[in-house]
């Protein structure tokens, strides 16, 4: 049984001839001028072999994918070769990847039985050098080397320092050279340097420069020569090539001296002690900065203080110079608290005036002698305390 499309004529439908209706459908569909609105069941005897018409096969609609192939413009052998093109490429690429994996996977395999053959070493230390080992190359970098003279005169009490030349210099400038000049004092007075003339672009000046210290015998074995060579820049903070420091105790000035030393940087940390009632309560210190005149310390410390004894602490920070060979040597001190003078006091007050906020200031370092003399007096008068 199959269905077609009928549509009756105005002849057979006055009529009523089911004949002529048949024969008018028949002839509507043959000649396409009427429009399908009704489907007609007709039986067929069990003798007929008529087979379905094409166009009762193709009345399904087409999938997703034919309506995408059929919009292209491209013969459908052509898209055959296509496709087959873009899954060879995204089998490459799979293949590329699982090989990418494999390799790393067998290197860090042949890592782990290379290491295993390094005794108390990581991974870590086989990439980067330890900070140990970095510090020890900045100790052992070269900085150049300086002649010098000692003259002591012990009838007048003075010291003849002569500054004779320098060689082979740490270059600091881009073009291979220095700009180098000499800065010259004591540690027992810091107040008083003495500083040479520039030689421009050379890294082996000739400085051939004399400078007097007043110094007493017995305060000899409390001082240390400071000789600081820098590089100038008309623009810019001055760059610190290197140093000699020399302990004048360490020395017999019975005789002239006249000698070359290694230039070399200082290794600073800073000390800092609480002081109740002039009597050394509790102390801290900083680490070592190794080789560097400008270190960045930025590091904290805490100390409980009852707040009835606020008024009799003083607080001691003092810079040293670290020295693996020879004892410390300390470069100055600055005092805090009711003992204090000046910019000191001043920071001090502003502390107990905005209690827990963090007041930082600069301070300049003062002389050793001066800041225990200072610790030795009695305080004339107290400072005026929030609340009160």
């Amino acid at each position: 049984m199959y269905y077609l499309p009928w549509v009756p004529s105005e002849a057979a439908t006055e009529q009523g001839d089911p004949v002529n209706a048949n024969n008018s459908c028949s002839s509507h569909a043959a000649t396409g001028k009427g429009r399908p609105h009704l489907l007609m069941a007709n039986k067929m005897s069990s003798n007929s072999t008529t087979a379905p018409s094409a166009a009762a096969l193709t009345t399904a609609k087409p999938g997703f994918i034919d309506d995408i192939i059929n919009k292209i413009p491209l013969p459908r052998w052509a898209l055959i070769v296509i496709a087959i093109a873009a899954g060879l490429l995204l089998i490459l690429f799979l293949i590329c990847i699982i090989k990418c994996c494999c390799c790393k996977k067998k290197h860090k395999k042949k890592e782990k039985l290379n290491l295993q053959n390094i005794n108390g070493s990581t991974t870590a230390s086989l990439v980067q050098p330890d900070m140990e080992d970095l510090e020890s190359g900045l100790e052992n970098e070269k900085r150049g080397r300086l002649q010098y003279s000692l003259e002591y005169n012990f009838r007048s009490q003075e010291m003849k320092v002569g500054v004779k030349q320098a060689a082979d210099l740490k270059a600091m400038d881009s073009g291979g050279t220095s700009d180098p000049y000499v800065i010259v004092y004591l540690t027992s007075d810091m107040r008083k340097k003495y500083e040479s003339k520039v030689y421009r672009k050379t890294l082996n000046p000739v400085f051939n420069e004399t400078f007097t210290f007043q110094i007493p015998q017995a305060e000899m074995s409390e001082s240390t020569l400071v000789m600081q060579i820098y590089d100038f820049n008309r623009f810019a903070k001055h760059d610190i090539i290197g140093e000699v420091r020399l302990p004048l105790g360490d020395f017999d000035l019975q005789h002239v001296i006249e000698q070359w030393q290694e230039l070399t940087a200082a290794n600073p940390f800073v000390k800092v002690q609480l002081i109740l009632n002039k009597k050394k309560w509790k102390k801290k210190k900083t680490g070592v900065k190794k080789s560097t005149l400008s270190p960045y310390f930025n590091e904290a410390f805490n100390f409980e203080v009852p707040f009835n004894q606020i008024q009799n602490i003083d607080l001691v920070i003092s810079v040293w110079d670290h020295d693996k060979v020879t004892k410390n040597q300390q470069i100055g001190k600055v005092l805090l608290g009711c003992r204090a003078t000046g910019n000191q006091l001043r920071h001090w007050s502003d502390m107990l005036a905005n209690p827990r906020r963090p007041i930082a200031q600069w301070h300049s370092l003062q002389l050793v002698e001066e800041v225990d003399k200072a610790l030795g007096l009695k305080s004339h008068f107290k400072l005026p305390l929030p609340g009160k």
